[in-house]
């Protein structure tokens, strides 16, 4: 593995035979620092849908106009689009970020870049979306009354037993965030 080109990694092999090792770059082994899980996040995220779905709370089927009345074509894009990349929302341009820890807000700037519509019909093509999974954390928030992080921390890291997993809250624990290296 090229450890030397990573920012921050850490690999763990066990071996029944041989026993256990594990290496750390970018972090101080034993040290208490997180790793920004970027998209990864998306799989919490898609995990809390589903557990709202089996919930009754939510239908994958259901128009985002339920909880975005005034995005252009919500009535016509589904929870599933957005969990499958497939509803055409424009995306602001590349190189921006996009995370689960900002709060977007009716009429905020982004919600303006997607003004413009879609870029294709929902459904009819695949196009890997950061801003997909930005609103389907949204609904969440708005189903379960309390902030995405809490959320994850409440129905995914705390049953599981991941005390080191979990979405950084804004203005909050990124001292314990592996930094980046440019």
């Amino acid at each position: 593995l090229a450890f030397n080109k990573a920012p921050a990694g850490a690999i763990a092999i066990y071996d029944p035979e041989i026993g256990y090792w594990s290496s750390t770059h970018g972090v101080a082994p034993g040290g208490s620092k997180r790793f920004a899980l970027a998209s990864i996040t998306k799989m919490a995220t898609a995990a809390v849908i589903f557990q709202l779905a089996d919930e009754k709370k939510l239908q994958l089927g259901d128009a985002i106009s339920r909880w975005f009345p005034g995005l252009p074509n919500s009535e016509l894009i589904t929870v599933d689009h957005l969990l499958s990349h497939t509803s055409g929302l424009m995306s602001p341009g590349a190189g921006e970020t996009d995370n689960h820890t900002r709060s977007i807000t009716w009429p905020s700037e982004e919600w303006k870049r997607w003004a413009g519509g879609n870029e294709f019909c929902p459904g009819a093509r695949w196009d890997y979306s950061n801003h997909g999974y930005v609103l389907l954390a949204r609904i969440a928030e708005q189903i379960d009354g309390a902030s995405f992080p809490d959320i994850v921390d409440r129905r995914i890291a705390k049953p599981l037993g991941l005390t080191a997993f979990g979405i950084v809250r804004p203005g909050g624990e990124g001292a314990l965030v592996a930094p980046g290296e440019p």
